[in-house]
């Protein structure tokens, strides 16, 4: 079993996890090689990819602001 490295938390990995989802390049590529006949839902489609990848990169940015603070240890 693994351990997380010195002062990272769980909820630290949790939020690199949602900024991972800003990687968005093959899904465009797989979305042209489907959809290459249809511009109306190529268009769709990476519409919906560049708005996800907004979302996710928003939701990462807050999650790692909230649970990213260092945690005082009084000695």
């Amino acid at each position: 079993m693994g351990e997380l490295p010195k002062d990272t938390r769980f909820t630290q990995i949790a939020g690199v996890s949602l900024l991972a989802g800003i990687g968005f390049t093959m899904s465009i590529f797989v979305a042209q090689l489907g959809f290459g006949e249809s511009e109306d839902l190529l268009l769709m489609a990476k519409t919906g990819f560049l708005a996800a990848a907004l979302l996710t990169g928003v939701a990462g940015f807050i999650w790692l602001y909230l649970v990213g603070k260092p945690v005082v240890v009084d000695d």
